[in-house]
């Protein structure tokens, strides 16, 4: 069993996953064109970070969600534990269904934005 819930960035789990996510971004991207992502960005206004964690709490995986306040949400960075892929984005998936089922809202859409 999974639980996904906002929480801080402050955390040394957290910041395990974000130098991870760093790590793989780097890979993937050129330097000009990458952005990391540190504690502070992740603490602005409309900037959720969503951790799922296993039944000891460890955490498994995070995904960052930016706001645009036009009723639409930019997914900016997600990743989950080598160890766990597979098994914490499912857990993520189900429960941005069970949110988006609760409030009534249509399906999510795309867009970009400079974050």
């Amino acid at each position: 069993m999974f639980l996904v819930a906002t929480e801080p960035a402050d955390q040394a789990e957290i910041q395990r996953l974000l130098a991870l996510s760093d790590s793989v971004a780097a890979r993937l991207y050129p330097g000009a064109f990458r952005q990391p992502l540190k504690a502070d960005t992740l603490a602005r206004p409309g900037v959720a970070l969503f951790v799922a964690r296993d039944q000891t709490a460890r955490a498994l995986g995070c995904a960052a969600l930016l706001d645009l306040f036009d009723g639409t949400a930019e997914l900016k960075r997600m990743i989950v534990d080598p160890d766990y892929a597979g098994r914490a984005s499912v857990a993520a998936s189900s429960w941005r269904s069970s949110k988006r089922r609760e409030s009534g809202a249509a399906p999510p859409c795309c867009s970009k934005s400079a974050f």
